[in-house]
């Protein structure tokens, strides 16, 4: 509301001029902005833990500065891969399958020697996070280690719903094919201890990789109440 004095021509005072402007359009606007800067700080402050743990437990398992920057430059491109797909759903779910598309495109290059099967499931956004790191994890030891090694190797991606404990879960299955034979290692390498600890801490769900001689596969389950959308 605002009151100003009504003027004569004489420049007497001769009554008042009461206007009402409705502000609740710029109100809600400004709140509105608000919260989308608070928001883009929390998601800026979490990215760059997400960066800084990553550096830190990069370099305790890097033999040279080489190493170390190509582990943590490929994963930085791995979020910023995810951070796309978030940024254009407006940072609301994702698809599941869409997700594992763009970051396994850039280990394969022949989308024939990939499979995916599996109902639609739409990942949170913390969640998606949190899945796209595993899976690049995944794709990379497949690369140097297993089936996305050789030109003949295959993977094969599954997933499915089952009640587990009482609780609804998501259950995926990465199976390579076709790839080198594979043995279990004596001690935990930094892909597979980064593997677990998503999928535990991040995920609150569990891990169980199998070295066979048909080649490496692995059984991820989470579930599905704060995780999924």
């Amino acid at each position: 509301m605002r009151i100003l004095p009504y003027r004569t021509s004489q420049d007497k005072i001769d009554g008042a001029i009461v206007t009402f402007v409705d502000i609740g359009g710029v109100v809600e606007a400004e709140a509105h902005q608000q919260l989308l800067v608070g928001e883009l700080n929390h998601r800026v402050k979490n990215i760059l833990a997400v960066v800084s743990a990553l550096a830190q437990q990069i370099a305790r398992r890097s033999g040279s500065m080489e190493e170390f920057k190509n582990g943590l430059i490929g994963r930085i491109q791995g979020l910023a891969r995810t951070h796309q797909i978030l940024a254009a759903a407006s940072w609301s779910d994702v698809p599941l399958q869409g997700l594992m598309e763009a970051q396994l495109a850039v280990f394969v290059g022949a989308p024939e020697r990939i499979t995916m099967t599996g109902p639609d499931v739409r990942l949170k956004a913390r969640a998606a996070n949190a899945y796209s790191m595993v899976i690049y994890e995944l794709a990379t030891n497949a690369m140097k280690y297993g089936a996305l090694a050789e030109k003949s190797g295959r993977l094969e991606v599954t997933w499915r719903f089952e009640t587990i404990d009482a609780k609804r879960c998501l259950v995926l299955n990465w199976r390579e094919i076709d790839g080198p034979r594979v043995l279990s290692p004596e001690t935990e390498g930094y892909g597979t201890e980064m593997i677990r600890r998503v999928i535990q801490y991040e995920l609150d769900g569990t891990v169980e990789p199998n070295y066979g001689e048909s080649g490496f596969s692995a059984r991820l389950t989470i579930p599905t109440d704060e995780n999924l959308a």
